[in-house]
């Protein structure tokens, strides 16, 4: 099993879950951030020193495996990566994708973003007959003018103890279940691969790596 925890939130699962069952119809585009202030503010000049793998590897792999949970395969179309402190730093990535049923998608990864003092990640999903926009709340906008909103405590957030976020304890019991069963879990080093490959096919794309 690999630790993409967000997978185990009460929003992005009920977000997976309105998908599933086609409250917006089949998506026809979506956007996602990745976001954190953890290097707000610093530059080239800062004594500050990125980890050498990148943001896309620290942040956005967790709105990357989120992608491909909710959508499938997707291809790389574009991207641009940014350095901020010199030296072929990867501080902040722009990069769009299409999955195999043609719906297009927006990504933006950044780690020196004001006002992230704790990492986030979001999504906004547009569809025929509405709009899903999942962070740590979920909203669901109908075209017919309807609005529902969801907070985690609405969505039963609780958990048996406390391992300083509900989605670390939802991902070691489901690990935990699945080795007792002696049945794979997800996501499982495959799925993890995908997220590689994708964040590998952004670095050619903008011209990282040959």
């Amino acid at each position: 099993m690999v630790g993409y925890m967000r997978r185990f939130s009460v929003t992005f699962r009920k977000a997976k879950e309105l998908l599933d069952q086609g409250v917006i119809d089949e998506p026809v585009s979506f956007s996602a951030y990745a976001y954190s202030s953890d290097f707000f503010g610093a530059d080239k000049n800062s004594k500050v020193r990125t980890p050498k793998f990148g943001v896309l590897r620290d942040l956005g792999c967790h709105a990357i495996d989120l992608a491909l949970w909710f959508f499938g395969d997707l291809k790389v179309k574009n991207a641009k990566i940014d350095s901020l402190f010199g030296e072929g730093s990867e501080d902040s990535a722009f990069f769009e994708v299409e999955t195999e049923g043609g719906v297009s998608g927006k990504f933006d990864v950044s780690w020196c973003v004001d006002g992230f003092r704790m990492p986030e990640v979001g999504f906004t999903v547009e569809g025929s007959r509405g709009v899903i926009r999942v962070n740590d709340e979920l909203e669901l906008s109908l075209n017919g003018g309807e609005k529902f909103r969801w907070f985690r405590h609405d969505l039963r957030d609780g958990v048996g103890f406390w391992l300083g976020s509900p989605e670390y304890y939802r991902e070691d019991e489901s690990f935990m279940e699945a080795v007792l069963r002696g049945e794979s879990v997800e996501p499982c080093f495959g799925s993890a691969a995908k997220v590689d490959c994708l964040i590998n096919e952004v670095l050619v794309r903008a011209g990282r790596v040959g």
